[in-house]
């Protein structure tokens, strides 16, 4: 194995993290606009609607979050085998760097929007069973 293999996993590790906060835009935005459309509706039952697609999605952005994390991890430890293995002083992704992983911090995006889709149809659920007409949402 030569550098030019270390090159090449290093970008397939960066195309990996670039895909990764990209798809972290996307469903940070969706969240956001799919929160301030269900705030709109009274309804109750387009709300209970609404924030199940709302839990549904950032049940799937978690899975997202998990698989991608778990790439970029492992196209990170294959450089770095490669360069043990071939003896290079490179160090490209050094263990000595401290401080938290941003693609760790990352998983916990889907949270407080998984949080806020709960509460909104455990709000509607409640206000339809028990009838109540000046709901918060």
């Amino acid at each position: 194995m030569s550098d030019t293999d270390v090159d090449r996993l290093t970008k397939l590790q960066q195309s990996e993290a670039s895909l990764h906060w990209k798809r972290n835009g996307f469903f940070l935005l969706s969240s956001s606009i799919l929160l301030i459309a269900v705030s709109q509706f009274e309804s109750r039952f387009l709300m209970i609607a609404f924030g199940i697609l709302g839990v549904m999605m950032n049940i799937i952005w978690l899975g997202i979050q998990y698989r991608s994390s778990e790439y970029i991890k492992k196209w990170k430890s294959k450089v770095t085998e490669l360069e043990k293995s071939t003896g290079s002083s490179a160090d490209t992704f050094s263990e000595q760097v401290k401080g938290i992983e941003m693609r760790k911090l990352a998983l916990a995006l889907p949270f407080p929007f998984l949080m806020i889709w709960f509460a909104v149809v455990v709000q509607a659920v409640l206000c339809i069973y028990f009838n109540l007409t000046d709901c918060l949402i």
